[in-house]
């Protein structure tokens, strides 16, 4: 009962309190705030933090990665807990699939290793309530006295996710690893009001839904763990009958994003500091510091997500920073070699438009695969009306810019940076926003217009820099794709690597990743 008025106390200040509140008027008021918790967090973690003892002024602190943390785990969490102990801990949890019990009162979870290195994550009871009150007040359609079911899709289940469970917010978790038609039978008694899951799951069930399988009407979907795509949201807005697909940016690093009621993707500022690191434009590397962790601290640690700044304020006023959207990891950038020989990494949305720009993204989804199988989603044949796509594709006019980008490597050179508002958060000077010079660029009307494509393709470049692109495809398609390439090449005057087809397959259970580097 106790840690349902925590739940329930925390929800009441994120919902209705802090929106409200003065500090969250501006952009300027809301740094004020995150300045005054920045402090007091510090404060804390110097007193009991073995690896920050003394440390209380936040340019002290390094950049830290998932290497470091998992270096010195023992040294930076504040609750005594190995890295040893805590690893053979989750892995046993994940083996006897029982994620109830905790280590020395503390849950303990295992990071789904996204970026190839396995995590560790340590929650203590308090953050647990108040993650659990923040995200109800995020995304809880109507009262959090309605009734109503969640049905959460995950690798694993977690005392963290169970923490929203009451007598009317009834949880369920629902095993990726379990069969399709067991999760179809249990939706289907179950007809939950919130839908969470990966993307790639929640495609499975959009296409059991319009197979007339599934008769389930969720009043909220929410998008995790995976890029999601534009034209797969499209694809589930239409089955699922939304007008937002939220998504929520989460890790072990803490609860980074989510959508407004706007469908926009924003910072949750209101709980991190994020420090930018930018790469090309409007893109950047979040520098994270969560201000409400305190058993494992997580101060100024580098992540290697690539964000997107949204070009426009959101039309809901929050001050926290808008996203146009994840593109995926820094691993993720695609190596080409260029005239010279020289290296040049190419960011993800670069392969992605080479794909949707081809033209051939008008097909309607099949989907044949189960749990732990591999299997095909087939595109049909394309619809009348769609002559004429291709052309449009070719004719695509180069942004400015472009090949200038080409020629910097993101990802590579750390000493080339800049800051602005170094005075902020007592932050040396040159050392808080970072940016590299590789030029800008911005999203055409077509750029948006391509994106709502809704077709099954997997791009991965293998270890010797060839590409191999995953879709059924016609001859004549493949033409057209390659032609995106070459196109590409030309641009930013590149060595185009060797490109093969192969029908379209992807495991599931694993991360479904459209664009991939495999090293």
């Amino acid at each position: 009962m106790f840690e349902q008025l925590e739940v329930l106390k925390f929800y009441l200040y994120y919902r209705y309190f802090l929106p409200k509140n003065r500090c969250f008027r501006n952009r300027k008021a809301l740094r004020r705030r995150q300045k005054r918790r920045l402090r007091r967090h510090l404060r804390y973690v110097a007193e009991h933090s073995p690896l920050y003892r003394g440390m209380k002024k936040f340019s002290s602190y390094p950049v830290i990665d998932k290497a470091f943390m998992m270096e010195h785990f023992h040294r930076l969490n504040t609750v005594g807990i190995s890295r040893e102990e805590a690893e053979s801990f989750a892995v046993r949890a994940e083996r006897e699939r029982d994620f109830a019990p905790k280590l020395k009162g503390v849950t303990v979870g295992l990071s789904s290793g996204t970026s190839g290195h396995r995590g560790i994550f340590l929650v203590s009871d308090r953050e647990k309530v108040r993650w659990a009150g923040y995200v109800l007040a995020k995304f809880l359609p109507g009262s959090i006295l309605d009734s109503m079911d969640i049905a959460f899709f995950m690798r694993a289940d977690s005392n963290l996710y169970q923490a929203v469970n009451s007598r009317r917010i009834r949880f369920h978790f629902f095993d990726i690893y379990r069969d399709m038609e067991e999760h179809v039978r249990r939706l289907e008694a179950l007809k939950p009001r919130i839908l969470v899951g990966q993307p790639s799951l929640l495609l499975m069930l959009g296409a059991e839904a319009e197979r007339g399988n599934l008769h389930i009407s969720p009043q909220v979907v929410i998008s995790i763990a995976e890029v999601l795509e534009r034209g797969d949201e499209s694809y589930l807005k239409k089955v699922f009958r939304q007008k937002v697909i939220h998504q929520v940016y989460q890790c072990t690093e803490g609860c980074l994003a989510a959508t407004c009621s706007r469908g926009t993707l924003h910072l949750n500022e209101d709980i991190v500091y994020i420090q930018r690191e930018y790469l090309e434009g409007r893109r950047f590397v979040p520098i994270v510091t969560d201000f409400e962790r305190k058993a494992q601290p997580m101060i100024r640690y580098r992540l290697n997500d690539i964000l997107v700044e949204r070009k426009q304020p959101c039309s809901c006023n929050s001050p926290c920073l808008a996203l146009e959207k994840i593109e995926g990891r820094e691993d993720d950038m695609f190596s080409f070699l260029d005239e010279q020989g020289r290296e040049r990494l190419i960011f993800p949305d670069f392969i992605r438009r080479c794909i949707l720009f081809a033209g051939v993204g008008q097909e309607k989804r099949e989907v044949s695969v189960q749990p732990g199988q591999k299997g095909t989603r087939k595109a049909a044949s394309k619809q009348p009306g769609q002559e004429g796509t291709r052309k449009a594709a070719t004719e695509q006019p180069r942004q400015k810019g472009t090949r200038k980008a080409a020629t910097g490597q993101p990802g590579r050179d750390r000493d080339r940076r800049e800051t602005a508002d170094p005075s902020e958060f007592g932050l040396a000077k040159g050392e808080r926003r970072i940016r590299r010079q590789t030029g800008s660029s911005g999203e055409s009307p077509t750029d948006r217009k391509r994106k709502e494509s809704t077709w099954e393709y997997r791009v991965v470049q293998n270890p010797d820099r060839s590409i191999t692109v995953y879709a059924d495809l016609t001859e004549e398609e493949r033409e057209t794709v390659v032609g995106e390439f070459r196109k590409l090449a030309r641009d930013r005057r590149l060595v185009l690597p060797d490109i093969a087809f192969a029908p379209y397959d992807w495991e599931v259970g694993k991360k479904l990743k459209r664009i991939q580097r495999i090293r």
